[in-house]
């Protein structure tokens, strides 16, 4: 599967996977099946993400990292209410 992204600086982000499978190849069964995977990160992961860059979070030791993540989803709320 490949798949190109254009991001936000105007730069392309490209991914490739290769998948093996005993499933016989119904290919909108397994493509499904595929992207299906990648709902691992949902929605609020996603939103959270490309409001605050939560992925390019520095804070990792103790507690920083749930209390960051309590006053980010309280920030979205916020601006959500709005």
């Amino acid at each position: 599967m490949h798949r190109v992204r254009v991001l936000r600086d105007g730069t392309e982000s490209e991914n490739l996977s290769d998948f093996i499978s005993s499933l016989p190849p119904k290919v909108r069964e397994l493509m499904q099946q595929l992207r299906s995977h990648r709902g691992v990160e949902n929605s609020l992961h996603h939103t959270l993400d490309v409001t605050f860059t939560e992925d390019a979070s520095r804070i990792r030791k103790g507690a920083g990292p749930s209390i960051a993540a309590v006053f980010r989803r309280l920030a979205l709320s916020i601006l959500k209410s709005d």
